[in-house]
């Protein structure tokens, strides 16, 4: 299944007004005398604050690629430690925009990233396939040869 891409014609989000805020996985409801934790998700995801600098046509570009992926996730490239590293987000917050005159505007938003990216993909990529000794497509395991040569002639 292919995840959805944030459109190439919008730009990257700024680097000046990006910032990203660690969550926890607890919750709390407050009932009359006491108070419930309970898990909003498996992991702690963190939340991206993130703003673009938009001209007309990329302002209703990105309005309707809003509206057209609100719960779904996607995937853009955001800034990391080694540069900018493709993540899987979706929306957390509506679209604010903040005109700026001359059809320029920024918009600003919020993305909730649910497992962020420790390391780059393709490098995690390349350390799992020289783990499992992938070097041509194929590995040496024992298992797997027996089961693909001996086994069906047993």
């Amino acid at each position: 299944m292919t995840r959805m891409q944030f459109p190439d014609s919008l730009p990257a989000p700024r680097l000046q007004d990006y910032s990203r805020k660690l969550m926890t996985a607890q919750g709390r409801q407050k009932f009359l005398n006491q108070t419930r934790s309970f898990r909003r998700t498996r992991s702690s995801p963190v939340v991206d604050t993130v703003t673009f600098r938009c001209d007309a046509s990329q302002k209703e570009t990105l309005r309707d690629f809003y509206r057209g992926s609100r719960s779904q996730y996607f995937e853009i490239r955001l800034p990391g430690d080694g540069g900018l590293v493709t993540e899987q987000a979706s929306f957390w917050a509506p679209l604010t925009y903040t005109p700026l005159g001359n059809q320029r505007w920024d918009i600003s938003t919020e993305l909730i990233i649910p497992l962020p990216s420790l390391i780059p993909v393709n490098e995690l990529d390349m350390k799992f396939l020289d783990y499992m000794q992938v070097s041509d497509g194929s590995f040496d395991d024992p298992l797997n040869s027996f089961v693909q040569t001996e086994w069906p002639t047993l």
